[in-house]
């Protein structure tokens, strides 16, 4: 049983991984909205700079390769953020559709 199926039958919630756009695919949107490459010797260049240009907004292509929440620097952000917020410490913190107000559209689907 693969990891998708187990966090299926465990929350009843499908789940499935979506694959990373590559750079390419990024840039095809781009220029398909009237964008272009910030720098067409990109590859070449030492210097450090956007990727592409749309319109009058500058944009910084970043890709991220790592799972933010797995690292320890991330979970004691959150870990404070949540302490300042809700100083006494509950055994977890439940997000999600049961704690939606009640007649929610959302949760009436």
């Amino acid at each position: 049983m693969n990891e998708s199926n187990r966090r299926q039958q465990a929350t009843g919630v499908p789940s499935f991984r979506i694959r990373r756009p590559s750079e390419l695919e990024i840039e095809t949107v781009v220029v398909a909205a009237g964008g272009k490459r910030a720098h067409l010797d990109a590859d070449r260049r030492s210097l450090r700079g956007a990727d592409f240009v749309l319109g009058s907004s500058v944009i910084e292509l970043k890709i991220l390769e790592d799972e933010g929440f797995n690292k320890p620097e991330r979970q004691g952000k959150l870990a404070k953020l949540f302490r300042e917020h809700y100083p006494v410490r509950l055994p977890s913190y439940l997000i999600g559709a049961c704690s939606m107000p009640k007649g929610d559209a959302s949760t009436t689907g």
